[in-house]
């Protein structure tokens, strides 16, 4: 996944849809993106908690790791919410639905 990160972070990723976004992984849902300006990112999803995605990359590729595991297919709806270095919050406001 490291070479995959880099590339990403390198803007030379031949299909960076294929990593970032949700995925379902060894049985769980992930979602990663890449913000680089940004400190801090959640993941928002209606109904609940926001969940604080970790930096995978040094970058700025973030990814969260969810318990739940949807059925290959269906929309993901959620939202990213992100703190920069300045301590300004921003947020994705567009739901962003996404197959898995």
């Amino acid at each position: 996944m490291t070479s995959a990160l880099d590339a990403i972070a390198g803007a030379y990723h031949a299909d960076p849809f294929s990593v970032l976004g949700p995925h379902i992984e060894r049985g769980r849902l992930v979602i990663r993106a890449c913000l680089p300006a940004a400190e801090a990112v959640s993941v928002v999803r209606d109904g609940l908690a926001p969940v604080a995605m970790t930096r995978s990359h040094p970058v700025g590729v973030y990814e969260a790791t969810f318990p739940e595991t949807p059925h290959a297919g269906v929309d993901i709806d959620y939202r990213l919410k992100f703190t920069d270095a300045g301590g300004s919050v921003a947020a994705i406001t567009r739901a962003l639905r996404q197959p898995v």
